[in-house]
């Protein structure tokens, strides 16, 4: 049955969908496990022996024991001039990225026994047109000519658009609390896709990682002694620092539907269970989650909305100005979308509802949109 291939190549993870033609049209989009484990792999490349890569869960394995053949954060490095080195050899970040794409789309094909039709590749916001170029011209160069570029915030908004109705000329915000970064954009509805307005907001933080570290260091605070005893140079001691670390992310990922979970610490001296609450995780990760409303009001007003609603609005009380919620311009929008596996944390949409008096919209699967 034919299908085209989307692709979102994350600074962290990556993930894959398929639409199939079902008669005369298109079905909608469906996720598709690039793993037998979980619906997305990390971004990771590993170069082999005859020089090509293999990515995913596999590359990350590889760190431990070849960690100089291994690459990972290449997707914010595009356009930069100096090249990353991989192994012996330098490459430039966007023929890492143009790799990726190239392993999803065969682990695609042999999934379903063809080559997609059409590959969409769904990209960082600040990518513009060059960066986008050069991704384009290290695709061509593996033979992937056939391939649509969407800046990721429009792939959100077409995604919330399939499903909740957007007037035409209609405003939604997105904000994407990514695993290394946060990124808010404003688009205007115009059928069939979206414009941005303004210039998209690019942020450190906080990310999926700024609360991982949160719920390591809360587990440090527990086991300092022993993970301080860890040596960097013994691979077996590497291995418990990383399971570790992989525990503290899939603890807070369960703290998105328990009210509570436990971190197996699996070190050499301990081996034991730590018991995380959701409150106590609400504690450590709300100063990073409080960022998220104060960025997306910051790209609000980089698109111009709410200044004239608020200014025609004093001027028919006499009032001044405020900064209340009808001065944020999120009034103006018709939906504020929250992306990335972060927001999964109940506070996260609790504290954008609060701030911006708005109800958030957050997808069954924020990471996958």
């Amino acid at each position: 049955m034919p299908y085209v291939l989307g692709i979102h190549v994350g600074a962290t993870a990556t993930s894959a969908a398929v639409a199939r033609r079902e008669g005369g049209r298109w079905g909608a989009a469906q996720p598709l496990p690039l793993s037998s484990t979980a619906q997305t792999v990390p971004t990771v490349l590993c170069r082999v022996q005859d020089g090509s890569f293999v990515a995913g869960e596999p590359a990350s394995r590889q760190e431990l024991t070849h960690h100089e053949w291994v690459v990972r954060g290449f997707t914010r490095q595009v356009g930069d001039d100096a090249p990353m080195l991989v192994g012996s050899e330098f490459v430039s970040a966007q023929a890492l990225v143009a790799s990726m794409v190239e392993w999803v789309a065969d682990v695609v094909a042999q999934q379903l026994g063809h080559p997609a039709e059409h590959i969409t590749l769904a990209h960082s916001a600040l990518w513009g047109p060059f960066r986008t170029h050069l991704v384009r011209q290290a695709l061509a160069g593996l033979g992937l000519r056939d391939v649509t570029m969407v800046p990721e915030p429009v792939a959100v908004a077409m995604d919330y658009a399939s499903k909740q109705q957007v007037t035409e000329q209609g405003k939604v915000a997105v904000a994407n609390v990514g695993g290394s970064g946060f990124d808010a954009t404003v688009l205007q509805h115009r059928a069939p896709g979206f414009d941005v307005l303004g210039s998209p907001l690019d942020a450190g933080y906080p990310s999926g990682q700024d609360l991982d570290d949160e719920v390591f260091g809360h587990v440090r605070e527990a086991f300092g002694e022993h993970i301080d005893e860890l040596d960097p140079t013994d691979r077996t001691h590497r291995a418990a620092l990383a399971g570790l670390r992989a525990e503290c992310a899939r603890a807070k990922e369960a703290l998105s539907y328990h009210p509570g979970a436990t971190v197996r610490v699996d070190l050499p001296q301990v081996r034991t269970d730590f018991a995380l609450s959701r409150s106590r995780f609400e504690q450590l990760s709300r100063g990073h989650l409080e960022r998220i409303p104060e960025l997306l009001l910051q790209s609000i007003q980089s698109a111009g909305l709410g200044k004239s609603s608020e200014s025609d609005r004093a001027a028919r009380t006499g009032k001044t100005a405020s900064v209340s919620s009808g001065g944020t311009g999120a009034d103006d929008l018709d939906a504020v979308v929250l992306a990335g596996g972060s927001v999964r944390t109940p506070l996260a949409k609790q504290i954008v509802a609060e701030r911006l008096e708005t109800t958030p919209q957050v997808d069954a699967a924020p990471e996958l949109v």
